[in-house]
């Protein structure tokens, strides 16, 4: 009778060990799926963000892209506008110069006039005889 009980305890305690283990397995295996369902899902907002990321860098690069070639279409208008600028001014500076230059012939003539006019030049011709 001892015996019986003794093997009826350890049954007893065996099936209730086997049933605690079988739950903690239950409870581990829907854990699991539970944790692959969250690792599928969080594989697809990887994604998702990833593919985002890369979208919005594009539009960044484009953008960049964008301005730069603004910035170089206006530094070629700068420079053209400015190589134009030089190029009027020295056209101007050298017309003034041309211009002062002939002035200064002008007044080198009249001076030459005048001084011939107030200071006559005594050359002596060479007169032939005949």
């Amino acid at each position: 009778d001892q015996l019986n009980n003794r093997k009826e305890y350890i049954y007893n305690n065996n099936n209730k060990k086997l049933n605690t283990l079988h739950e903690l397995k239950e409870s581990i295996l829907t854990n699991i799926q539970n944790k692959s369902n969250e690792t599928i899902e969080l594989n697809k907002q990887i994604n998702l963000l990833t593919n985002q990321v890369q979208l919005h860098s594009n539009i960044k690069t484009n953008r960049e892209n964008a301005r730069k070639q603004q910035v170089n279409e206006s530094t070629v208008l700068d420079n053209n506008t400015l190589r134009m600028k030089k190029i009027t001014t020295r056209r101007q500076l050298v017309d003034s110069i041309k211009a002062q230059a002939e002035e200064i012939d002008y007044l080198k003539q009249e001076l030459d006039k005048l001084r011939q006019k107030t200071f006559p030049s005594f050359i002596r011709h060479n007169k032939t005889i005949i």
